[in-house]
C-alpha cells in the first residue's frame, strides 16, 4: 500500500514538473531597441512573432522615432514592458497615434506621449470586445495627449496603477473590470469633448473604479464641470479623491 501511495506521489510530482517546464519552455522573450536587440521597432516585432505568452521588451535605447503607426497587438496573449527610461511617443503625431490592444494583451512599466492606448475593432475577432486586456504601472505624459480609450469595450480587463492618464473613456459595452490606484492629469477632455473619465454606454456593468485620483487641469470651468461622467449598472465608485488644479468659482 506504501508503495503503491509513493507510486501515485511520484507520478503527480512528474505531471507537474512537465507542466511547468512546458509552460516556462513556451514563453519567450524578445527585445526591442534601436540596435543589437531582436527588433528595431514594436511594430515589426508584433508582426514578425504573434505566437502565444511572448513578452516583448523596450529597451533604454528604443528610438520611438523610427516606429511605424499604428500599432496592432498580435491577436494571441503578449506583454509589452519597457526597461529603464524606455519612452514610446511621437514627437509630432500624425494619423493614428494608437496603439491598438487584443485579447489579453497587458501594457506594463512603460512611458507614453502622444500615444493613445485603445481596444478596437481591429484585429478583433467578430467585432467584440477583447478579453484580458491589463494596463499596470505605466506613465504617461503630463505635457503631450496620451489616454486609454476603450473605444471597442473591453471585459475582464483591469487598469492599475497608471501616473498621469490625460483621459479615460469607452465607447461600447464594457464589462467586469477593475480601474484602481491610478492618477489622472486631466489636461483635456476626451472624446468629443468629454469627461476626462467618462463610461458613455449604458450597457456596461460589473467596473469598479477605486482608489484613484482625479486632477482637473482644465481652465474654463464650463468644459471642467464634467469630470467624470458614468453610465451602466453595477458600477462601484468608492475611495476616489477629485479635484481642480486651480481654484473655480463654481
Amino acid at each position: 500500500m506504501h508503495i503503491f501511495f509513493r507510486a501515485v506521489l511520484m507520478g503527480c510530482f512528474l505531471l507537474a514538473t512537465f507542466i511547468l517546464s512546458t509552460s516556462s519552455a513556451s514563453a519567450v522573450t524578445r527585445t526591442i531597441c534601436s540596435s543589437g536587440c531582436d527588433y528595431t521597432t514594436i511594430n515589426n516585432a508584433f508582426i514578425s512573432e504573434g505566437t502565444p505568452d511572448t513578452t516583448y521588451q523596450v529597451q533604454s535605447t528604443y528610438n520611438p522615432d523610427a516606429e511605424s503607426w499604428p500599432i496592432l497587438f498580435p491577436s494571441a496573449s503578449s506583454t509589452l514592458t519597457c526597461g529603464d527610461s524606455a519612452t514610446i511617443s511621437q514627437t509630432n503625431p500624425v494619423g493614428d497615434n494608437r496603439l491598438y490592444l487584443s485579447t489579453s494583451s497587458t501594457v506594463m512599466n512603460c512611458t507614453f506621449g502622444n500615444i493613445s492606448l485603445s481596444t478596437s475593432a481591429v484585429g478583433n475577432s467578430g467585432n467584440t470586445e477583447p478579453s484580458g486586456v491589463r494596463v499596470l504601472n505605466n506613465t504617461f505624459s503630463m505635457s503631450a495627449t496620451s489616454s486609454i480609450e476603450l473605444t471597442n469595450g473591453a471585459t475582464l480587463f483591469e487598469i492599475r496603477g497608471n501616473n498621469n492618464i490625460n483621459f479615460l473613456s469607452t465607447r461600447s459595452t464594457t464589462t467586469n473590470g477593475i480601474i484602481q490606484d491610478n492618477s489622472f492629469f486631466g489636461r483635456m477632455t476626451g472624446q468629443g469633448g468629454g469627461a476626462i473619465f467618462d463610461i458613455s454606454t449604458a450597457t456596461t456593468s460589473q467596473v469598479q473604479i477605486l482608489h484613484n485620483t482625479f486632477v482637473n487641469q482644465i481652465a474654463d470651468p464650463g468644459r471642467s464641470s464634467r469630470m467624470i461622467s458614468l453610465k451602466g449598472s453595477d458600477l462601484t465608485f468608492a475611495t476616489n479623491t477629485l479635484r481642480f488644479a486651480t481654484p473655480h468659482a463654481d
